[in-house]
């Protein structure tokens, strides 16, 4: 979509992207059934290529967040959902700056913010959704997580 290539463009000059899909042609054309089984696929595509990488000792903390951030985006703009913000404060919210705000039904707007652990700063995400619909009271707010050890999604429901 027109309306997310800013988003997506920014996403594409970073080395993560760089290092590990290339370009994003495969983001684009592969063929799911369901969000979950877009994002489980290069999820574990990403998963399998970091731990065959030569120096395993590497930290891939933010790595896994980029990525992640990465193939939700590009699911995102699949579904046809408008990015409205990436990664930004939020106006008059003090200290909430979620991973996505997309354009809902109705005007209404989606609060995202994706986690890689369950160990990550879930309690952060749920504040900072409590703040956010404290001023948007009617949009709609998700934590997403995945748990790294089995690579299983929280399972989404369609958007």
């Amino acid at each position: 979509m027109r309306e997310n290539q800013v988003f997506l463009e920014k996403l594409k000059t970073n080395n993560t992207f760089i290092e590990f899909f290339t370009d994003d042609t495969e983001l684009k054309e592969f063929k799911y059934k369901n969000l979950n089984e877009y994002l489980d696929f290069f999820w574990k595509k990403y998963c399998n290529q970091r731990d065959s990488k030569e120096n395993s000792s590497r930290n891939f903390n933010s790595t896994n967040g980029k990525v992640f951030e990465t193939i939700f985006a590009f699911l995102l703009d699949r579904e046809r959902k408008v990015i409205l913000s990436m990664d930004e404060e939020v106006d008059n919210v003090k200290h909430v700056k979620p991973d996505f705000i997309v354009q809902g039904k109705n005007n209404s707007k989606i609060f995202f913010c994706l986690k890689t652990s369950i160990r990550e700063r879930w309690k952060q995400a749920d504040w900072e959704a409590i703040k956010y619909k404290e001023k948007y009271s009617n949009s709609l707010c998700y934590i997403i997580m995945i748990d790294d050890e089995d690579n299983e999604f929280t399972k989404l429901s369609e958007m």
